[in-house]
């Protein structure tokens, strides 16, 4: 053990002896960012050394030579340079825990790519670069969570830019971004704003997944702060993308997600206008073959197969099919006390539509009601049956 720590040792040390002449030749040549990896690997090593005053000082070596180079570059106002080297001094400072000097230096980092993208020419050729400053600048205001304003600011400056040169996957990313922060401030109408062109953007970049994720949040956020907005515009796209979102889990032969996002579209889809009953009984029947396919396929979690089990079971009583729910029902293995709650629930639903009953949730037993409390997805779903009403 001695001889290998020994060994240990003496790699230390002769990485300590090759950072060094790296710093030297790095130096010369101005090659900023292998300073700055440089002086960390030393530090680094001074550590494993348990030489923790040494480690210490060549990072105060670092930030002597990088603050004196900081400030030829910054009475040239050259900001490239001002950009680069601040950023290489609040990651120094941030090693050594300096939260103060790291906060300036990262303002003025943002600061710099913000003079970046002032001043180039406002044309097509330079809107990468001056969407790529904003981002940075929001990047460094984000990082200190500081100046939020200035950040979520930048970030959809970076995103009007990309989205100029139809650069839709980073504008999405930055608006989305921008929607972050807008919240965080309590900007309900700019989040909003934000998650619907980052929903925009992510469609035209054929991302579905975000797409939605993104018209979700924002009718999230419509709902919470009671803002007016385009309903017919959101819950359409909700729906096309749960419904393409849905189509791919099928083809992976995911049917309890799909059938979950059917769910999910349907809610949308009946609050729009143009909804046609027709559709929603196609909907519907989409719903019990998926969660039956699901159930069947047993390659999810056995809480789910059983809830696959009674969805399909209850979609197919409203599909008119009482004898195929009798038949689901007689298919679920599963024992034990929920499962036979579960049972119940879709053995007093058969019963009361053989009699021609309307299901009301106050006429379950208490245990059941504790059952369908439980259950976003079945409580949703007995919606459908006529004279159905919540009374919770």
């Amino acid at each position: 053990a001695g001889l290998f720590l020994k060994l240990k040792a003496t790699d230390f040390k002769n990485a300590i002896k090759y950072y060094l002449s790296v710093i030297n030749i790095a130096k010369e040549y101005h090659y900023f960012d292998l300073l700055s990896y440089s002086y960390q690997k030393i530090s680094d090593c001074y550590q494993e050394l348990d030489e923790i005053e040494k480690s210490n000082s060549i990072i105060y070596d670092g930030i002597e030579f990088f603050s004196t180079l900081f400030q030829s570059f910054e009475e040239k106002n050259e900001n490239l340079a001002i950009s680069q080297i601040a950023q290489v001094l609040k990651s120094l400072y941030h090693l050594i825990d300096d939260e103060e000097q790291f906060i300036i230096y990262s303002k003025k980092e943002a600061g710099a790519y913000i003079n970046l993208a002032e001043r180039l020419e406002k044309c097509e050729e330079n809107y990468y670069k001056i969407a790529r400053y904003y981002r940075g600048a929001a990047l460094c205001y984000q990082e200190i969570n500081n100046n939020l304003i200035e950040s979520a600011s930048c970030f959809v400056l970076a995103g009007n830019y990309s989205e100029r040169i139809e650069d839709f996957n980073e504008a999405a990313i930055n608006f989305f971004n921008a929607a972050v922060i807008f919240k965080g401030l309590n900007n309900l109408e700019m989040t909003y704003k934000h998650y619907v062109k980052a929903g925009d953007n992510y469609w035209k970049e054929k991302n579905v997944n975000d797409s939605t994720e993104s018209y979700l949040n924002a009718y999230s956020i419509a709902v919470e702060g009671g803002l007016e907005y385009n309903k017919f515009g959101i819950f359409n796209q909700i729906v096309r993308g749960l419904n393409i979102v849905a189509k791919e889990g099928l083809k992976n032969k995911q049917f309890y997600t799909a059938a979950t996002l059917i769910m999910e579209s349907i809610k949308f889809y009946q609050q729009l206008d143009t909804a046609q009953e027709f559709l929603v009984n196609e909907m519907v029947k989409n719903v019990y073959r998926y969660y039956y396919k699901a159930a069947n396929l047993k390659k999810i979690g056995s809480s789910h197969i059983v809830q696959s089990y009674v969805m399909a079971a209850i979609s197919s009583i409203l599909n008119g099919n009482i004898n195929k729910a009798h038949k689901i029902l007689s298919e679920i293995e599963m024992k034990g006390n929920t499962v036979d709650k579960y049972k119940e629930l879709v053995t007093i639903i058969i019963d009361w539509v053989s009699d021609g009953q309307d299901v009301e949730f106050e006429n379950f037993p208490y245990n059941i009601q504790r059952i369908i409390t439980g259950s976003e997805e079945i409580g949703y779903l007995l919606r459908f049956f006529k004279g159905y009403r919540l009374y919770y």
